[in-house]
């Protein structure tokens, strides 16, 4: 099947972040300038634009020295329309926020938070020289970040302000309250927002088994978090208490995400959720959530091993692909409009494959 796209319509699903008038996007049938006209690109069996990946690389981009895009051949497979890398050539990144303007990432192997705008263009980095970098969060106008020092710093960028030298690198979330977070014996912390105070939430004495959280949420009473070993989901009042275990599957514990009613989180190779009171778990999808974000009435998720994003109704039902022959993504959050995902990238080599992506409409 062939369609045939404005050039217009071509270069803002595909090659927003051009470098200048005269850039190419690289297509299977050859480069082909973007200077007007229309350009033909086959679909495939699945109703998406076909593209090559033939840049080199294990990104599938072409990037410049400064990480702008200045060419799009797909990431490991054929995109989605409407899909389009905002940033490429990154180290390893993890995790992801968004907000009206700017999108925010960690970048674990070189240390470093970076952040673009929602539309495109020159990434622009906030913090680097960490020792490690993996984990970003978006409160009252600053943005919180571990690498592994727990720190903060205005959206807009500056001098980054330690609030705790001692939280583990795991993730964290961040309220009216504080910020809470695991130490490294598994105990959850809440330190203060301006980093004056920190206090006990739970003692990891007081858990069945204590371990490393791949996912912390937050509502107005409560913390919940999951433990990759065995799979348990907790939660406690925010003041800190008593844990009360919502659900123990065995399984690898990841993603969390929370709403009025019920608690979503990934578990080994399923994603789950089950009442914010207890009960019996619900399996909404067979597939592993890494990362998982809510909105409305949907839960998206990532598959890291198996490359895909997908998105179910918080109901259930059927599970939609949003896209495939992704390397590895991590990290993925929303807004009105759009669903963004980090790519890890691939860990052999030295060349940083990893991807900041945007697809629209979710």
């Amino acid at each position: 099947m062939m369609r045939i796209l404005s050039e217009s319509t071509f270069a803002m699903n595909c090659a927003l972040l051009m470098t200048a008038c005269g850039a190419t996007v690289s297509l299977g049938g050859g480069d082909i300038p973007s200077t007007g006209g229309t350009t033909t690109i086959s679909e495939n069996s699945g109703g998406q634009p076909s593209f090559d990946s033939t840049s080199g690389g294990s990104s599938g981009l072409r990037t410049s020295p400064g990480g702008i895009i200045s060419g799009y051949t797909g990431i490991g497979g054929a995109p989605r329309a409407g899909m389009i890398p905002l940033a490429a050539g990154q180290g390893r990144p993890t995790s992801i926020a968004v907000d009206s303007t700017s999108v925010y990432w960690t970048n674990f192997d070189d240390g470093s938070l970076m952040k673009i705008s929602i539309a495109g263009g020159q990434p622009v980095t906030l913090a680097s020289n960490l020792t490690y970098s993996a984990w970003v969060a978006l409160y009252d106008n600053s943005v919180y970040f571990n690498g592994p020092t727990l720190m903060k710093m205005p959206l807009t960028g500056g001098t980054p302000v330690v609030l705790d030298t001692a939280l583990y690198n795991d993730a964290f979330a961040v309220g009216p309250s504080g910020v809470y977070g695991m130490d490294n014996d598994g105990t959850l912390i809440r330190v203060a927002l301006d980093g004056t105070s920190r206090a006990t939430v739970v003692p990891s004495s007081s858990l069945p088994r204590a371990g490393v959280s791949y996912g912390i949420a937050l509502d107005a009473k409560y913390v919940y978090w999951t433990i990759e070993q065995e799979g348990y989901v907790h939660k406690a009042p925010l003041a800190g208490g008593a844990p009360v275990t919502l659900a123990h599957e065995h399984d690898p514990g990841l993603g969390i995400a929370v709403d009025a009613t019920d608690v979503y989180f990934g578990s080994g190779w399923t994603l789950m959720k089950v009442s914010v009171n207890g009960g019996d778990t619900t399996t909404l999808a067979n597939f592993p959530a890494q990362g998982v974000t809510l909105d409305g009435d949907t839960v998206y998720f990532t598959d890291f091993d198996g490359g895909n994003v997908y998105k179910v109704p918080k109901s259930g039902g059927d599970v939609t692909t949003l896209a495939t022959g992704q390397m590895q993504p991590w990290g993925i959050a929303v807004d009105a409009y759009s669903v963004y995902w980090v790519n890890a990238g691939s860990e052999q080599g030295s060349y940083p494959s990893g991807s900041v992506m945007k697809l629209t409409p979710k």
